[in-house]
């Protein structure tokens, strides 16, 4: 793992944290959603962040999410906006 990365991606999640209403990414999921079958499944999310908009999707129509991130900070915000996301560093 790239410590120097790690390191500007847990610095940038309280950027992250304080815009993150911004945007809008619902049009693209929703096109994305109406893509798949109509059965529930498990997604993973390889580089969660957060956890807010492509996990957080998934659990609100009922699907399983585990998200994988390097970056500790962002885990920490993802388990107070995605607390049923099962998260791994």
């Amino acid at each position: 793992m790239n410590k120097k990365l790690q390191q500007i991606y847990d610095g940038f999640a309280d950027t992250y944290d304080e815009n993150r209403g911004l945007f809008d990414m619902s049009d693209v999921f929703d096109s994305f959603y109406a893509r798949l079958s109509s059965e529930k499944g498990n997604i993973l999310d390889l580089g969660c962040g957060a956890g807010d908009s492509f996990s957080r999707f998934f659990i609100d129509r009922g699907w399983r999410a585990t998200g994988v991130d390097f970056s500790r900070r962002m885990l920490e915000l993802a388990s107070g906006y995605v607390p049923d996301m099962q998260a791994f560093h």
